[in-house]
């Protein structure tokens, strides 16, 4: 099976108890086998082992 892997963008006011937020991580869960997200993208160099990038 491929390992696809995504990065999420995030904002120090993203509401992580927000409906359409869980919604949204239940998505991505069903799609990516691993979703790191973070506040600052990641280096240039990192980016290629992401299959998608939101």
């Amino acid at each position: 099976m491929l390992q696809q892997s995504a990065f999420i963008k995030t904002n120090l006011k993203s509401s992580a108890c927000s409906y359409n937020y869980q919604d949204i991580l239940r998505t991505l869960r069903a799609l990516f086998n691993t979703i790191n997200m973070d506040d600052a993208l990641p280096n240039v160099e990192q980016r290629s082992q992401y299959d998608g990038n939101f």
